[in-house]
């Protein structure tokens, strides 16, 4: 459900007011935070699957990180453009600093 700027919202005391209303906002919190409560427990065996394959595999959990979701958005192409721009700019960084260690 999609409101726009215009919208006028109730108070919370006049949805306290009304109990059906009231009734319905206990509801969707209630679901909310239901919700919130399994997002937590998957991001927690997210975080020891992560710690698996660290410790097993000796993975950078940032590599792991990233391919997860490159898998997840199956965003390779982007990925790699991104990269290719990013290493392209540490090239020209490189070629227009001076060495550090001559000085």
């Amino acid at each position: 459900m999609k409101t726009d700027k215009s919208t006028k919202f109730k108070s919370i005391q006049d949805i306290f007011k009304d109990e059906n209303s009231k009734n319905r906002l206990l509801n969707y919190v209630d679901e909310a935070v239901r919700l919130k409560m399994q997002m937590q427990d998957k991001q927690a065996a997210i975080k020891d699957i992560r710690e698996a394959a660290k410790e097993e595999l000796r993975l950078n959990p940032k590599v792991f990180n990233y391919y997860v979701g490159a898998v997840m958005n199956d965003d390779y192409i982007e990925r790699k453009e991104s990269l290719d721009e990013l290493s392209t700019l540490i090239e020209l960084v490189l070629m227009t600093t001076p060495d550090q260690e001559n000085e």
